[in-house]
């Protein structure tokens, strides 16, 4: 492989990882709409702690209260200082 198909393929790759991420695909997500004032959150995977933030970032006045169910040490240190985020952690969350 030469080093601009390489490059190439890490920049898509990197991509390709970037429009699939938790946090972006979830802040993408609600940045269009209008939820009111008043949020109740639910994310429920391994990828929960991720889509949390990603709602947070666009929504965090608005969230009222949060339950995160997800995988043991799959959660974000700033959701577990947040008192509105409740979180459950299990080997396997559901």
């Amino acid at each position: 492989m030469t080093s601009d198909s390489r490059s190439s393929a890490e920049t898509i790759f990197k991509a390709a990882l970037h429009a699939v991420a938790g946090d972006q695909a979830v802040r993408d997500a609600v940045a269009e709409d209008d939820f009111g004032s008043r949020v109740h959150l639910v994310a429920i995977g391994k990828a929960a702690s991720a889509m949390a933030l990603g709602a947070k970032a666009v929504l965090d006045s608005q969230i009222t209260r949060a339950l995160i169910l997800t995988k043991y040490d799959h959660t974000a240190p700033e959701l577990r200082t947040d008192s509105r985020f409740h979180i459950h952690e299990s080997s396997h969350p559901i």
